[in-house]
């Protein structure tokens, strides 16, 4: 008896394929299933995946506080972020901004849903509706202006960034080139609060005294900043003016709690008292400080007499600043 006498209604189904046509159908089947794609899904555990840096931020601030809320509002802020992936950059040199998504890695542990910015002088909203923090996960994303990018012998990379707002030791996630086009609405203007557009005007008066001065010129020509300077491969008078320009933007963006706005008018928020900034404190200090780069900057503030804004009140936006010291740390 014949193959196609025994299995009529299979040879039937299958138009007279041959044996050998079969066979091959099902081992193609069977290898699929053997060897699907896995994807992220996969990798995900009960709502968790677990994500590993790229990179790490060398930047010009040590400390959470006083570090400007968006970078750009300081534009001469400098750091750079190192990589271990030479290839990976190939190509993003032809942009001139960067997407920098990173962790909050110094946040203490925040469950709420709501929060009071500074700008709301004590009103609360979602905190979706915030760039705030404190968040559901401590995930960031910040643009900042791609300088250079600099590639090592044993092929680790360094992009020079500067309008950079993310503290020294920030762990990054992903990179993304910024495409205008793409990543700015082009059909209309674009829709945010009144609070947020106009605390983004607010910037406030920043007076640096001669003594100040005269401090920063000696400092840069010892070479003992950073990112500016002679280490940055600047004239002194270039460093002079490019750091002086970030210790203005800072601070006139430094918009703080109303807890912590109360400290400084009282001339209790001292830089060095913090362990990440590393001076032992011998005497109490009844002038503000605030650490940028490898520099101690002591200055003070005056309260406006009066504020324009309402929701300035009690957030030190219409304060006036001014630095009286600035030392090496």
């Amino acid at each position: 008896m014949t193959f196609r006498n025994k299995f009529p209604p299979l040879i039937l189904l299958l138009g007279g394929a041959s044996i050998a046509t079969i066979a091959a159908a099902i081992l193609r089947k069977k290898y699929r299933k053997t060897t699907t794609r896995r994807t992220v899904d996969d990798e995900i555990k009960n709502g968790k995946l677990v994500v590993e840096s790229i990179g790490k931020i060398e930047s010009i601030y040590r400390l959470c506080v006083g570090t400007p809320r968006q970078g750009l509002l300081a534009p001469h802020a400098r750091g750079r972020l190192r990589l271990n992936y030479a290839h990976a950059v190939e190509g993003l040199s032809e942009y001139s901004y960067v997407w920098i998504v990173f962790v909050f890695h110094l946040n203490t542990p925040h469950k709420g849903v709501k929060i009071a910015p500074p700008a709301l002088g004590g009103r609360k909203v979602g905190v979706l509706a915030t760039r705030s923090p404190h968040r559901f996960n401590p995930v960031g994303i910040t643009l900042a202006r791609l300088d250079k990018i600099i590639i090592a012998e044993n092929n680790s990379v360094s992009l020079e960034l500067s309008g950079l707002d993310l503290v020294d030791g920030t762990p990054v996630l992903d990179i993304k080139p910024y495409v205008a086009a793409y990543d700015s609405p082009i059909d209309e203007v674009a829709r945010v609060p009144s609070w947020v557009s106009g605390g983004l005007a607010t910037k406030r008066p920043v007076e640096l005294s001669d003594t100040a001065r005269d401090s920063l010129r000696r400092i840069l020509k010892e070479g003992k900043t950073k990112f500016y300077g002679r280490s940055f491969g600047e004239s002194d008078d270039e460093g002079f003016e490019h750091l002086a320009a970030c210790i203005c933007e800072v601070l006139a963006m430094d918009v703080r709690s109303t807890y912590q706005t109360k400290k400084v008018r009282e001339g209790k928020s001292q830089a060095e008292r913090s362990k990440r900034v590393q001076i032992k404190v011998t005497e109490q200090s009844f002038a503000c400080t605030q650490q940028i780069d490898n520099l101690l900057v002591h200055f003070s503030v005056q309260p406006a007499s009066s504020v324009v804004r309402p929701t300035s009140e009690g957030s030190g936006a219409e304060d006036t600043v001014f630095v009286t010291k600035i030392e090496p740390l």
